[in-house]
């Protein structure tokens, strides 16, 4: 299947062609890339349910990573929501892999494992972060019986509302045209 004239790469499960003289699908990439930052924005929607006791200050810690490989290169980004209703996307750092054997003899597939680990070490770090919110805000540390005898208010909890957005994508339909399909996220 692969000629200098019709090349392909994977990308996301599936196959991208184009042919000599074209560019790859750049559509095709723009919406995987979407689709990956909506299915992020879910997760981090979904965390912050998670959390009702968090403090406002600390919803902008809240870094949820996201990896995209498309053909010989990838990139690690990272989502996270610093104001109400407003969500961010960072690019952290890209990487190619090898093209060439002179790349690969002259120590770029030594750079690139390199490079992937200190990426894994990055996600590592966003996790043990997430996992510390997650612990010090899912559950009030305070007693809630001898709230209820002494009448003194609970620890106030999160205004999820007021700060999250529906995730929604437009979906193409049968015909080409396009519908809006609204998550539940």
């Amino acid at each position: 299947m692969y000629s200098a004239r019709n090349r392909m790469v994977a990308v996301c499960g599936r196959w991208l062609y184009w042919r000599d003289g074209q560019e790859s699908n750049s559509k095709k990439i723009h919406k995987d890339k979407l689709k990956s930052v909506i299915a992020s924005k879910c997760h981090l929607n979904t965390f912050l349910k998670e959390v009702p006791y968090i403090h406002a200050q600390d919803v902008p810690l809240i870094k949820i990573p996201i990896i995209q490989v498309a053909g010989f290169s990838g990139k690690l980004s990272v989502l996270s929501l610093p104001r109400k209703k407003e969500y961010k996307l960072d690019d952290v750092s890209s990487f190619c892999f090898p093209k060439l054997l002179q790349q690969i003899q002259t120590g770029y597939l030594e750079n690139l494992i390199d490079f992937l680990s200190t990426i894994v070490s990055t996600i590592d770090v966003l996790l043990g972060e997430l996992r510390k919110i997650y612990h010090d805000n899912s559950s009030s540390a305070e007693n809630d019986i001898e709230n209820i005898l002494t009448e003194a208010n609970p620890k106030k909890k999160f205004d999820y509302n007021a700060w999250v957005t529906k995730a929604t994508f437009e979906k193409e339909n049968e015909e080409g045209e396009d519908d809006e399909e609204e998550d539940t996220c």
